[in-house]
């Protein structure tokens, strides 16, 4: 008996630098400073020090908030006193398997389930990134799927099956640090992997950035947010469409606010955020966006509170138009990374729907969708 071996087709891509990113593009004085500035911590030894550490500092303290997998006793932590968050940081930080799980088999199937190809995708700062392409029916539209932390795209099988249902093609990728892949962490990286994405289907697949939707989750909402608005100055005339779920207004104001009511942990945090510079904004990010926006917004949400969300900051200063659906706030545990219910779901499939520019008829969505019970706000600047 012979055993077939199914070979999944793997895709290699090298993105270039977006034009107002390149480094080779800056100003001769910028080269100028940048160099007299590294000489200087090197002839004075405690800045060199203090630089080098505040780096390694800040690429752990970015493992901690964009790991890939967390301990399996950090999902009973409830984040509602200081001592889980003692807790909490400690897991992160002794167990290193938390973030390096292999995930291939996992991977695997779902690309064979779904009929997807394995993408390899190399950042303008050389960072190997490790992906999946599922093509489409209809094929001049894409989603680019950013996920959360505590996950990789191997994993993300019920994210994938709802976003598949449209029919459209859809990337995924791990980013920097995550599962397989390598490369220093840090916000502009981050940013930079989501814009490799887009690159990729703009130069290699030939999507009309028009035709592209970023859905981003939570963490994956904040860089996501900021690597479409990499797209966007490079594409000024394009309308780069953004969907973000559950996500921060900016990471500094979200590790305060978590923090809140924590006394000394709150203290600490907040000198952390400003000595390492969590420069994470994707509020300013958001207003750039030229086409079409939507937040779905969850009133209940224990790791991202109000007071933190892009939700809050576009109500207070909106720039161009966002509509909002909010979920159902249910006071369950774990409300931020509760699944959808069928209506928030429908709702969801609706808004894609609009931001794509597809009829439900091209679609897997049920011909005879269920009534609306979400309401939609608009919030226009």
């Amino acid at each position: 008996m012979t055993v077939e071996i199914v070979s999944i087709p793997k895709i290699h891509y090298e993105a270039k630098w977006p034009q107002k990113l390149n480094p080779a593009l800056k100003s001769l004085a910028h080269k100028v400073a940048r160099v007299v500035w590294d000489l200087l911590s090197l002839i004075i030894f405690p800045i060199f020090l203090a630089r080098m550490a505040l780096k390694w500092l800040k690429n752990k303290i970015l493992r901690v908030i964009v790991p890939g997998n967390i301990d399996k006793d950090l999902h009973l932590i409830k984040f509602k006193t200081t001592w889980e968050w003692i807790k909490a940081i400690c897991l992160f930080l002794t167990n290193s398997e938390n973030f390096k799980i292999n995930r291939d088999a996992e991977g695997k199937k779902l690309l064979t389930d779904y009929g997807g190809n394995s993408l390899t995708l190399t950042t303008p700062d050389k960072v190997k990134l490790d992906g999946a392409f599922f093509p489409g029916k209809i094929k001049d539209k894409v989603i680019i799927f950013a996920k959360g932390n505590t996950g990789q795209w191997e994993n993300h099988t019920q994210k994938l099956a709802e976003l598949l249902k449209l029919n459209t093609s859809l990337l995924m990728i791990n980013p920097r640090g995550v599962g397989k892949n390598k490369g220093h962490r840090s916000e502009e990286g981050y940013a930079l992997d989501i814009y490799t994405a887009y690159d990729f289907l703009i130069r290699e697949k030939k999507f009309d950035p028009n035709d592209i939707v970023l859905v981003g989750f939570s963490m994956g909402g904040g860089y996501g947010t900021c690597g479409a608005a990499i797209t966007q100055d490079q594409y000024p005339e394009k309308e780069i469409k953004v969907m973000n779920i559950n996500s921060f207004s900016d990471l500094q104001t979200e590790v305060e606010t978590m923090l809140q009511g924590r006394g000394l942990l709150k203290f600490i945090g907040r000198i952390a955020a400003q000595a390492l510079r969590l420069e994470l904004h994707p509020k300013k990010a958001w207003d750039k966006l030229k086409g079409e926006k939507w937040i779905i917004y969850n009133p209940k949400d224990e790791i991202i509170p109000k007071p933190a969300s892009l939700y809050r900051a576009v109500k207070n200063k909106p720039v161009g138009t966002t509509k909002v659906i909010k979920l159902h706030g249910t006071n369950t545990d774990h409300e931020h990374h509760r699944p959808f219910y069928d209506d928030e779901i429908e709702a969801m499939h609706t808004a894609l729907l609009s931001m794509l520019k597809i009829d439900r008829s091209q679609t897997n969505l049920n011909p005879n969708p269920i009534p609306p019970t979400l309401k939609i706000k608009t919030f226009a600047g």
